[in-house]
């Protein structure tokens, strides 16, 4: 594991901690919906941390083998590795979007959490995207079909949002739970997609 990735991994790692120090002290509410989020980023993070360990031994075996092969594999490792590591960092960051966006007493400051949370579910879907293309077959289809999951549920979000945005006076805060449910969909739809498409 470069010094650089494991720094940045030990970075993310005391971000979840805080976002989960957030929701515990924020309420059992509050508490319900992240605790979740939580869960899913520390096996993203686990994932991440795994695949920085291969990238690691392979770049230990090329060392030792100096082979082409070898470097092709420490290329293969590192980037997995790297795309391990993006995907936790827009997770936490859609966990931490998310918590603002719980917590919003006013309707601006939830727009503006929702926003950004959408945001990184695009930033998200993209980058899944971009990894299905290097698969075919069976494996290309599946990406496909989970990376749909998560555009439908991205779009589910970005409705309820709106329903927000078009709710009368105070009706908007009761609007925050058709939003968080659309949120917990989502979520599970993005762990899916990014365990499938390795």
């Amino acid at each position: 594991m470069s010094i650089k990735t494991d720094n940045r991994l030990d970075e993310m790692s005391e971000r979840i901690g805080g976002l989960e120090a957030q929701a515990q002290a924020a309420g059992d509410r509050t508490k319900q919906s992240i605790k979740g989020q939580v869960e899913a980023l520390r096996q993203h993070e686990a994932a991440a941390r795994a695949a920085a360990r291969e990238a690691h031994e392979a770049r230990t075996q090329n060392i030792a083998a100096h082979a082409e092969a070898a470097e092709a594999k420490l290329r293969q490792a590192d980037d997995a590795a790297d795309a391990k590591v993006e995907q936790l960092h827009t997770r936490l960051k859609s966990a931490e979007h998310a918590l603002t966006a719980e917590l919003a007493e006013d309707r601006q400051a939830f727009s503006d959490a929702m926003h950004a949370y959408q945001e990184d579910f695009k930033e998200l879907s993209a980058g899944l995207s971009e990894k299905a293309k290097t698969l075919s077959g069976n494996a290309r289809e599946q990406a496909d079909s989970a990376i749909g999951d998560v555009q439908r549920s991205r779009d589910a979000v970005a409705e309820r949002v709106e329903q927000v945005h078009t709710a009368s006076g105070e009706r908007w805060r009761e609007s925050k739970a058709s939003v968080a449910a659309a949120r917990a969909e989502l979520e599970r739809k993005a762990d899916a997609a990014m365990k499938k498409i390795r």
